[in-house]
């Protein structure tokens, strides 16, 4: 049987016993840098680095870094395996070492403009609504959209670090960089400028004095705010004529009549003009 009176007489020795693991545990708990402290690892010049997660190109990998490098490729290679996704975030390292070193920062315009066609692209795969998809990511919590955009912010990165290390030969002159931008970035705009023509063009005659009298007296009109260039390419002129004239004379001149009245309805100076050529007709219209 117990004896109760002994241990109520040892009782200040037990509470003793137990308050030290008690304390010692609250102390490291409520500490933010006690486990690092007994992990040999401390609090360098205000910047938590820890010896245990490595060196990167001389510098210490901090505990934030490796848990980003290890989110990013657990997202990235997450379907082949935890032994894999090890493996590959030293490589996440070192992609946002080079990044930092040369100041590619995606902005999170970029990012969403990623996630977007990742979301048209999944619906087209999977057969799902793009409606559907784009409910599952508003439906995210703030830290899981964090998690998205740091994502696909590293995708990008990425991607214009591969971009970057496939320049060769050294850096390109100004003129080269400015033609392989105007390349990419130019916008271009085609139109059709449909015109009537006919075979009388010769016989007119242009008044160039009047000619350029017209346009210098309306300049405002054909003054361009914004500079354009232009380029167009033209094709030869159809001649229809020949055939319309044939067409024509084999209609009879009621017929004549009837189309000269659907088409110039309000004009009597053509309408009465029945037994007219088709290039006759062409002088009063």
């Amino acid at each position: 049987m117990l004896d109760f009176q002994k241990i109520r007489n040892k009782q200040k020795w037990l509470f003793g016993i137990i308050a030290i693991p008690v304390i010692v545990g609250f102390v490291i708990l409520f500490t933010p840098d006690a486990m690092d402290t007994l992990l040999g690892s401390g609090n360098r010049g205000g910047n938590q680095t820890s010896v245990e997660f490595g060196e990167l190109d001389g510098k210490a990998v901090t505990r934030d870094q490796w848990l980003t490098a290890r989110e990013l490729s657990g997202m990235m290679y997450g379907r082949y395996g935890q032994e894999y996704i090890e493996r590959k975030i030293v490589d996440t390292l070192v992609e946002m070492e080079m990044m930092d070193k040369y100041s590619i920062n995606p902005t999170t315009s970029d990012a969403l403009d990623r996630l977007v066609q990742e979301i048209e692209m999944e619906a087209l795969r999977s057969g799902i609504a793009g409606d559907e998809i784009r409910k599952i990511y508003s439906s995210m919590s703030k830290q899981d959209e964090a998690r998205m955009l740091r994502f696909h912010k590293h995708v990008i990165g990425t991607q214009q670090l591969r971009q970057l290390a496939g320049i060769v030969d050294g850096l390109i002159s100004e003129k080269e960089a400015e033609i392989q931008y105007r390349e990419e970035n130019e916008q271009f705009e085609a139109e059709a400028l449909i015109l009537s023509h006919t075979n009388y063009l010769s016989a007119v005659n242009t008044d160039e004095d009047a000619l350029k009298a017209y346009y210098t007296n309306s300049l405002p009109k054909y003054r361009i705010s914004e500079s354009r260039q232009l380029s167009y390419v033209t094709f030869q002129p159809t001649n229809f004529l020949d055939q319309a004239e044939e067409k024509y004379k084999n209609l009879s001149k009621s017929d004549r009549a009837a189309l000269l009245s659907s088409c110039w309805s309000s004009d009597s100076s053509v309408t009465n003009q029945v037994e007219a050529s088709i290039a006759d007709l062409a002088k009063h219209v």
